[in-house]
C-alpha cells in the first residue's frame, strides 16, 4: 500500500532575525513542547498522537481515573511518553542532554496532574546614571521581571502576560533612596489555556486554572479541598483516599492503584538500559554518549502487557511499541533544522498494520 504523507508545519516569520544560539528565544519554546500544548495539531496513533507542529510522539497508558470533591477535576494517573527528549544545555559549554522531559526514563514518566511542575522568569536590569561620591556613574536602577512561565506536570510550558518593575536601592557610596516595597502583578497565559498567574513579593508565583482551582504550588479548590502526591509516589485525594502507592526495585517499579469496589490494580514497569550516541552535528554543541534508563515493558493487571524497543547506540527514541493486543507500531525519526536554526529529532515515519505514514518537515511563512 502506498504510504500516506503529512507535512509537519512550522509557522515562521522571524527566521532571518534569529541567530544560532538564541536558545532563550520564544521561537524555540515550540520545539521543546511535550504533552499536549495548546498550539498542537495531533495526528492519532495507537495509544497516543503525533504533534505535527513539532514532530513529537506522545503515548499514554492510563492507570486510573478518580472523581474528586468540589470543583477539583478528576485525578488521572497515567504513564506518558514523549519522544522529544533532547535539549541543548549550557553548563559552561553547549551540549546535547536528554533532559527535555524532566525526571523521565528516556521520555517516560508517571503523571497524575498533581505534579508541581517548574516555574521560571527573567529579571532584566535597567541601568541609568546617578551621581555617587561626586562622580556620575551607571547603576542598576530597577529590575524588569518578565517571561513568567510554568511548565506543568505533563511537560507543557505556559508563558504568562505578566510583568512588573522593582526599584533597586543604589550601592554605596550612592545616596540612599527608598526603601522600596515589593511589587506584585498578574496575567493570563498567552496560549489560551485559561491559566492565571498572580505574582507577589516580586517573584512568588501562584497559578490557577480556568475554574479557579489553585494548581501551583499546591492543588486546592476555592473550598480548600486538596489533592497531593508525595515524594514516595503516594497519591492522596480530596476524600482522603490513597489512590496509588509506588514500590521501586532494582529493575522495576510497581504501581498499586485503587480500583472500584476496593482492592488495587497492580501495574509493573520493567526497566533496562539504552546506550545513546548522538550525531546532531550542530556547530559548537557537544554530542552525547551515555547510558539511559528506559521502560522495556509494562505488565497490566489482566496479565497482558506493552513492550518497547529503542534505537540502540543512536538517539534513544522509542522505535517500536507492541500493544497488549499483539499489534506493533513503529516509529522512525530524522534530524531536522528549522527556520530558527533549531536542531532536533523529528518523527519521519509511523507504521502500523503494514501501513506507513510519512511526515515531511516543511516551513511556511
Amino acid at each position: 500500500m502506498k504510504p500516506k504523507s503529512w507535512m509537519l508545519l512550522i509557522v515562521s516569520g522571524l527566521a532571518s532575525a534569529v541567530t544560532l544560539f538564541s536558545f532563550r528565544a520564544a521561537a524555540q519554546d515550540y520545539v521543546y513542547a511535550t504533552g499536549n500544548p495548546n498550539f498542537g495539531v495531533n495526528y492519532p496513533v495507537p495509544g497516543g498522537y503525533i504533534n505535527v507542529t513539532n514532530g513529537n510522539v506522545h503515548v499514554t497508558i492510563p492507570l486510573g481515573t478518580f472523581k474528586q470533591r468540589g470543583n477539583l477535576p478528576p485525578i488521572k494517573i497515567n504513564l506518558e511518553y514523549d519522544s522529544r527528549i533532547w535539549k541543548i544545555i549550557d553548563n559552561g559549554g553547549y551540549s546535547w542532554q536528554p533532559v527535555n522531559v524532566p525526571n523521565s526514563m528516556t521520555g517516560w514518566r508517571l503523571t497524575t496532574g498533581l505534579e508541581q511542575g517548574t516555574t521560571s522568569y527573567e529579571a532584566v536590569p535597567i541601568t541609568g546614571p546617578m551621581v555617587c561620591d561626586g562622580k556620575l556613574i551607571q547603576i542598576t536602577q530597577s529590575l524588569d521581571y518578565t517571561r513568567f512561565s510554568w511548565t506543568d506536570g505533563q511537560g507543557t510550558k505556559h508563558i504568562f502576560d505578566a510583568s512588573l518593575n522593582q526599584q533597586v536601592p543604589p550601592p554605596a557610596p550612592c545616596p540612599s533612596i527608598g526603601p522600596y516595597p515589593p511589587v506584585s502583578g498578574a496575567g493570563y497565559a498567552i496560549d489560551g489555556s485559561g491559566y492565571y498567574l498572580e505574582v507577589a513579593d516580586d517573584s512568588v508565583m501562584t497559578i490557577y486554572d480556568n475554574q479557579g482551582n489553585e494548581v501551583y504550588p499546591i492543588h486546592e479548590d476555592p473550598n480548600h479541598n486538596q489533592v497531593s502526591i508525595n515524594s514516595a509516589g503516594t497519591v492522596t485525594d480530596s476524600m482522603g483516599r490513597t489512590l496509588m502507592t509506588t514500590t521501586t526495585g532494582s529493575n522495576s517499579i510497581t504501581y498499586n492503584v485503587l480500583k472500584e469496589g476496593g482492592g488495587t490494580n497492580t501495574f509493573t514497569v520493567n526497566t533496562g538500559t539504552v546506550n545513546v550516541n548522538t550525531a546532531f552535528g550542530q556547530s559548537a554543541v557537544s554530542e552525547n554518549s551515555s547510558s539511559l534508563t528506559a521502560i522495556e515493558s509494562v505488565d497490566l493487571p489482566d496479565g497482558s502487557s506493552y513492550s518497547f524497543a529503542y534505537d540502540p547506540d543512536s538517539y534513544g527514541e522509542m522505535t517500536s511499541m507492541t500493544l497488549p493486543t499483539g499489534g506493533v507500531v513503529s516509529f522512525d525519526y530524522i534530524n531536522y533544522l528549522d527556520s530558527y536554526n533549531n536542531y532536533n529529532r523529528w518523527i519521519s515515519t509511523e507504521t502500523e498494520n503494514g501501513n506507513s505514514t510519512n511526515f515531511n518537515p516543511k516551513v511556511i511563512s
